[in-house]
């Protein structure tokens, strides 16, 4: 039994389509980012046998830059004033958060219910962002329709899946705009 921290990206929560609201702003990324426990997450898929991390790169990672560690360090204090600064400030009867419109601040989890949608770090992710006021609805799907979706772009977050990479080399694969989803 040991503890592991995977090399390169260790999990993405995670994937937002950026293309449509309220993920087009970079405000709502970071606050959901941060609402998340980490910990809790990573416990309920590993089991205690990986290391939960705050960052985007794992230390044991090859190129390593230890000036973002703690990056993505859980804050639900922050999350809700970046929630506030994007106007979602103002709450529901149910507690939710909702903009000067009143429209809920709400999202949909497309998953699979298989292992790329792990169903209790999902609950945990679910319940991490209602602490904070935002509502995340999730819909099952078979693989088929989930793939026919992010193809379509119709969809607001899906999970991120498991990446690993002994370099940093990962970051461009993950995260650079030429390998976001095209058109045909």
């Amino acid at each position: 039994y040991s503890k592991r921290l995977r090399p390169g990206a260790p999990l993405r929560g995670f994937t937002f389509n950026t293309k449509r609201p309220p993920f087009d702003d970079a405000r709502v990324r970071r606050a959901v980012a941060l609402a998340m426990d980490r910990e809790a997450i990573v416990r309920s898929i590993g089991v205690g046998e990986f290391v939960a991390t705050d960052e985007f790169l794992g230390p044991n990672t090859d190129e390593y830059d230890a000036g973002l560690a703690g990056v993505l360090k859980a804050s639900p204090e922050e999350a809700a004033k970046l929630f506030d600064q994007v106007g979602w400030s103002a709450r529901d009867t149910d507690g939710f958060r909702v903009n000067r419109d009143g429209r809920r601040l709400s999202f949909e989890l497309v998953a699979t219910g298989n292992e790329r949608t792990p169903p209790p770090a999902v609950l945990i992710m679910q319940a991490n962002l209602k602490s904070v006021g935002a509502e995340l609805r999730i819909t099952t799907v078979t693989g088929s329709e989930l793939n026919a979706r992010v193809a379509a772009r119709d969809y607001d977050v899906i999970t991120g899946g498991w990446w690993s990479a002994r370099s940093a080399d990962i970051l461009y694969l993950l995260y650079h705009s030429r390998h976001a989803p095209r058109r045909s």
